[in-house]
């Protein structure tokens, strides 16, 4: 994984936050085509949001009632936004600030394990527009985004195990309202690093197995408990490993970086693939000794993860998505062939450009649909269903 071929790339921090920026501004530049995105979800979690912004307007049809769920992001946020603003406005930047979240923690996150500023986690951007996000579960994404943060700030107190424990702590029981799945990544992610740590010690001792052992299990204690007394806690049994469909596990991979554009798709998948293979031709990838069980883990958890568990669906996509945040954080560049890797950036850059101006243009054809939705839940009588499950 590793080669001895010159320093590692680098950037200036102040350069790369401006370049995040601008990157970040182009990024949400679909979302300024409609305040109500076509996203899967995104209609009834503003109707959520809304009835939970407003509970005595819908007293007569509705009864709020909380309950400790692994899935409450955006009704623990929103509601108070939304008190500022529309509701409508304060789920779009909601939306704006998980992919600020995502792109920034991939950052961080390289920074924190790797020790130096790199360009190489700005290539997070290409993942922003996936499957998941269409499917407006919005929770999940905004949990990977706290989840790299996190993984980042328990990285950088390696030095002290007592505030690891403290802070990730916190940390976990964040992540854990947000989506259960984040909090499975970060306790991933925290514990084969904890590991590599202890690999890496020139003496193995229990007190130093204990202190790494403490800082992995200990910020899982209260989200765990939780889970145990919530409602989704009681869905643990409605588990579909699919053992025998790794092949589909695979596909699943790819799928969810396609959005339903064709062309964007392929250029996405297509300009990756090269990346990843002639990195790997070229040697050009490497990363910490302490972060090689994690970056050898999450195919392999990857593979192994359910279709389906707690009763949530596409728990293979969210791995796949998640792991490959991560590894644009994991591994660093190594300097070599500059005048390559720079065209490889700008090849990279323009896919990016192209990603955003055909999500755009989509979701302006769509706007009229949006629309239209809108006009016809405006035309519903006080007391309609929708709805009825028995």
């Amino acid at each position: 994984m590793t080669a001895q071929r010159g320093p590692v790339q680098s950037g200036r921090p102040l350069t790369l936050w401006a370049v995040w920026l601008i990157a970040i501004l182009v990024a949400s530049l679909p979302l300024f085509v409609s305040s109500i995105p076509p996203l899967g979800q995104h209609f009834y979690n503003i109707v959520r949001i809304d009835i939970l912004a407003h509970p005595v307007s819908y007293a007569g049809d509705f009864v709020v009632r909380w309950d400790p769920l692994p899935d409450l992001a955006m009704d623990l946020t929103v509601p108070w936004i939304a008190k500022l603003m529309p509701v409508e406005w304060a789920a779009w930047l909601f939306i704006v600030v998980e992919l600020a979240l995502i792109s920034s923690g991939c950052l961080i996150l390289s920074r924190a394990l790797n020790g130096r500023w790199s360009w190489f986690p700005l290539t997070s951007f290409l993942l922003l527009y996936n499957w998941i996000l269409i499917r407006g579960y919005d929770n999940f994404l905004f949990g990977i985004g706290l989840c790299l943060w996190a993984i980042a700030l328990h990285v950088t107190l390696r030095r002290s195990t007592v505030a690891r424990i403290a802070v990730s702590s916190c940390s976990a029981l964040l992540i854990y309202f947000c989506h259960l799945f984040p909090l499975a990544v970060f306790a991933l992610v925290t514990g084969t690093w904890e590991l590599g740590c202890l690999l890496q010690e020139d003496k193995f001792h229990i007190r130093s197995m204990f202190r790494h052992a403490s800082a992995t299990l200990v910020p899982l204690i209260l989200p765990v408990v939780l889970l145990a007394h919530s409602s989704t806690g009681g869905l643990r049994g409605s588990v579909d490993f699919g053992f025998i469909h790794l092949f589909a596990k695979v596909s699943r991979w790819l799928d969810v970086f396609a959005i339903g554009n064709p062309p964007a798709d392929i250029a996405i998948l297509a300009s990756l693939g090269l990346t990843l293979a002639v990195g790997f031709l070229l040697r050009w990838w490497t990363c910490q000794p302490e972060c090689r069980i994690t970056v050898i883990a999450l195919p392999l958890v990857a593979l192994f993860a359910p279709f389906s568990a707690f009763a949530s669906y596409g728990v293979v996509e969210r791995c796949a998505l998640s792991f490959a945040f991560l590894l644009t954080a994991l591994v660093d560049v190594r300097a070599s062939r500059p005048r390559l890797q720079r065209a490889g950036a700008v090849a990279l850059t323009i896919v990016f450009l192209f990603r955003i101006a055909t999500v755009t243009a989509d979701w302006r054809a769509a706007k009229p649909a949006i629309q239209a939705y809108r006009a016809t839940f405006a035309s519903l009588k006080s007391g309609s269903v929708l709805f009825q499950y028995k």
